[in-house]
C-alpha cells in the first residue's frame, strides 16, 4: 500500500502533477521526445510537468553515481528547463537511488515512498519498470490532481504506463488520505 502522508499531499499538488493527463490543445506537443526520458509527472494546476531522465555515460549504461536526473520543463510559460529547489527535492520530487542487479537502480520517489521503480538502460533505450494495477509495467507519467477550490491539496495520484505482458496501456489510481 502507498501512503500519501499529509505533508507529501501539501506539497504534492503544487509541485506535481504525476502522469496521466489526457492530451489536450494546451498540453499536446510540450513533452518533447528524448531517448533518455523515463517518466513525467504532470500536474492538475497548470500545463509545467517534472521530467525524469536517465543520466547514461558514453558506453550508455546508468551513470553510477548520477542515474537520474529531475527537473522542471515550464510548459505554462516559454518551455524552458528550470531545476527543482531544495524544498522540491527534499518533499516532493525528490527521489532515492539503490543499485539494483545488471547496472539498473532503484529509484523511489519522495511522493511515493510504497513504491520501486526499477530504472534499466539498453542500448536503444531507458525504462522505469514498476507494478501499476497490479501488473509490470513501463511507467510512462503521473498525473496528480488536486482540489479544485484548494490546489495545494492533493485529490489523488494516477500512474499511467504500458503492461510489459501484452503491451497494453495500464492505469492506477491512487486516492490520497
Amino acid at each position: 500500500m502507498i501512503a500519501i502522508t499529509p505533508m507529501v499531499r501539501t506539497w504534492l499538488a503544487p509541485c506535481i502533477v504525476v502522469v496521466a493527463l489526457p492530451a489536450t490543445a494546451a498540453t499536446r506537443g510540450k513533452v518533447r521526445s528524448d531517448p533518455n526520458r523515463l517518466f513525467v509527472v504532470q500536474r492538475s494546476v497548470n500545463a509545467n510537468i517534472v521530467v525524469y531522465d536517465a543520466v547514461r555515460g558514453d558506453d550508455g549504461h546508468l551513470d553510477p553515481t548520477h542515474p537520474v536526473a529531475a527537473y522542471w520543463l515550464m510548459n505554462a510559460d516559454k518551455g524552458q528547463r528550470e531545476e527543482l529547489n531544495v524544498l522540491e527535492k527534499a518533499k516532493a520530487y525528490g527521489f532515492e537511488v539503490a543499485a539494483a542487479k545488471n547496472g539498473s537502480v532503484m529509484v523511489t520517489l519522495k511522493a511515493l515512498q510504497g513504491r520501486s521503480i526499477e530504472v534499466r538502460a539498453t542500448r536503444s533505450s531507458v525504462l522505469a519498470l514498476t507494478r501499476i494495477a497490479g501488473r509490470e509495467a513501463v511507467l510512462r507519467r503521473v498525473y496528480v490532481q488536486t482540489e479544485k477550490d484548494h490546489p495545494t491539496e492533493v485529490k489523488y495520484i494516477e500512474l499511467i504506463g504500458q503492461a510489459l505482458r501484452g503491451r497494453k496501456p495500464v492505469r492506477e489510481k491512487i486516492a490520497a488520505g
